[in-house]
């Protein structure tokens, strides 16, 4: 068993990490300040010591949003939202996007990136995060990434009724409609890349081999307590 649960570790990691966002990439039309804040940033995740201090990066991601003038304050914002690992943090961040900003193409990167997001945002203000978005978002892969997670969302919720499903389901075909044509449209549908690692939804099976050779699933274990331990070097 032990050994069975060692293995499960090794395999589910590669499969978590796929879920592990947060990291960005300053385009070259982000302002400079933006740029240096995600430079910064990014250079601090690479040093062992000391330990990123994600709480001073969000706050200075929210001061310079407060400087900002219209869409160029959707970046720091977002960063703050995505980087800041507290609830307080994040709820800040995204309720002035939901106050000014709900129809700025720059929520794509904050819905992209939603699993993320979601380990620290409250659930009720994720939903209306997403109902928001759908609602008045003219960008059409903004709506069809929260119209994707609406539906997941339902779909992998315990108590949903079947008019609730039927509803979800029908978010998912339009969140493909708008998509198709692009490479967010076979994302959606599970190629080049698995959209329900999210949180709260099932965890995948994982299936291998112990070091003895003895072949064995995540899901064998299935009602019983398992432990993931999760390690690495840095």
């Amino acid at each position: 068993m032990q050994r069975a649960l060692a293995t499960i570790m090794v395999l589910a990691l590669a499969a978590v990490a796929v879920a592990q966002g947060g990291s960005h990439t300053a385009s070259s039309s982000a302002s400079p300040e933006y740029q240096k804040l995600v430079a910064d940033y990014e250079a601090a995740k690479k040093r062992a010591v000391p330990v990123v201090n994600h709480g001073e990066f969000a706050r200075r991601a929210l001061d310079a949003a407060g400087k900002a003038n219209g869409e160029e304050q959707v970046p720091f914002l977002v960063f703050a939202a995505q980087n800041g690992r507290s609830a307080k943090t994040t709820t800040q961040a995204v309720d002035l996007l939901l106050r000014d900003h709900v129809e700025s193409p720059g929520l794509r990167g904050l819905l992209e990136n939603y699993e993320v997001l979601a380990s620290t945002l409250d659930a009720d203000k994720g939903r209306e995060l997403l109902a928001r978005v759908i609602a008045r978002s003219p960008h059409p892969l903004v709506r069809a990434l929260a119209l994707n997670l609406e539906g997941q969302r339902v779909l992998n919720a315990r108590g949903a009724s079947d008019e609730e499903k039927e509803q979800a389901r029908a978010r998912l075909a339009e969140a493909q409609k708008l998509a198709a044509g692009t490479d967010l449209a076979d994302r959606l549908a599970g190629k080049g890349g698995n959209p329900n690692l999210q949180i709260g939804m099932p965890v995948p099976d994982i299936a291998g081999e112990d070091i003895d050779g003895t072949a064995f699933k995540l899901s064998d274990y299935r009602g019983k307590v398992v432990v993931l331990d999760f390690w690495g070097f840095w």
